[in-house]
């Protein structure tokens, strides 16, 4: 395996979707995130094929040892988190028929144009496992580090020092992973 530097130009490898809700679903596991992304990457194959049902519902066809391979996890795991996702309402799967792969109908979470933007805030408070210890440099955590986040614009990261991230990198409100 090689790796590369990201430039401007360059290309993103193939990735699945990770919505930005799932960050704070904190009774979901790493785990069932994982497999709902998977499973959403799916849906731009099934949009592509046209896999609708009578109501216009895009479904995908993702067989339980198939996702097993994908993710890395055993046939209870992957069984339990497919269980947990449909009781979240995160995913309804109908049965094909006899000998046929289940449906699953993967469902987003749709709610208020400011909910990512909360929980982004909530997110980006300083985390109770940073401990802020002294790297080898000698300078702390808070003084080396910049971020992509733009909600933090013109914080103050230590007494000394003052960053207007605006005017540092080049981004438009919004812009993020």
């Amino acid at each position: 395996m090689t790796t590369q530097y990201i430039k401007q130009n360059t290309q993103l490898p193939e990735y699945d979707p990770f919505p930005k809700y799932l960050w704070n679903m904190t009774d979901l596991t790493d785990t069932e995130k994982l497999i709902y992304a998977a499973l959403l990457g799916r849906v731009t194959l099934s949009q592509k094929n046209n896999w609708t049902d009578e109501d216009g519902n895009i479904y995908i066809i993702f067989e339980n040892k198939n996702i097993m391979k994908y993710v890395g996890r055993s046939k209870s795991t992957v069984h339990e988190a497919l269980k947990n996702l449909e009781a979240h309402g995160l995913i309804v799967r109908k049965k094909a028929g006899y000998n046929r792969a289940n449906h699953i109908y993967v469902k987003i979470i749709t709610g208020p144009a400011d909910s990512t933007i909360k929980s982004e805030i909530k997110y980006h408070k300083s985390p109770k496992s940073w401990n802020g210890k002294v790297q080898k440099s000698g300078k702390s955590r808070s003084d080396s580090l910049d971020t992509n986040n733009n909600n933090i614009n013109n914080k103050k990261l230590n007494n000394n020092n003052s960053t207007n991230y605006s005017e540092k990198y080049n981004y438009t409100k919004g812009e993020g992973f």
